[in-house]
């Protein structure tokens, strides 16, 4: 049997952390050119007394991302309400969200919505390359649960 020498055990060693960064650097770069947007649907009360659900859209990606479309899924019907992008006058889809910032996206719940607004089931947000990101959380199924028991009682 071969007895290996000193000079060929740090060989294998070199090689073998050579081959783990190799493959932790493919793996870096392959994460680095995804699409990666985290989808926060939120509620808050507007100074009027109007109810807003929000949808806040934060870019984690390390490029920009082109926004298409953002809304509201509805149960059963397939069909959704379409959010506007909040944060100023003159704001419009496609909405450019550059890498590491944030947007809000709002929906005003007293308009044509409010009666279907028992029915909302999450988020969706389109891209401009053709990806679509869906979400929902505990905040948004307690708006809904609550404008549903509000629509009850009236």
């Amino acid at each position: 049997m071969h007895e290996i020498t000193l000079l060929q055990a740090i060989t294998l060693a070199v090689a073998a952390v050579g081959a783990v960064l190799g493959i932790i650097n493919t793996w870096r770069a392959i994460d680095n050119d995804r699409v990666k947007l985290l989808i926060t649907p939120v509620w808050r009360i507007h100074d009027v007394g109007d109810d807003y659900i929000v949808a806040r859209v934060i870019n984690r990606s390390s490029f920009d991302v082109t926004i298409v479309d953002v809304g509201f899924n509805f149960w059963f019907s397939g069909k959704h309400a379409q959010a506007f992008p909040g944060g100023g006058f003159g704001k419009s889809l496609p909405y450019k969200l550059e890498a590491r910032t944030s947007a809000i996206f709002y929906l005003i719940a007293s308009t044509s919505v409010d009666k279907r607004i028992w029915r909302i089931s999450g988020v969706y947000v389109h891209t401009d390359c053709g990806l679509k990101f869906n979400r929902t959380n505990a905040v948004l199924r307690g708006f809904v649960r609550e404008k549903t028991f509000a629509r009850w009682r009236t």
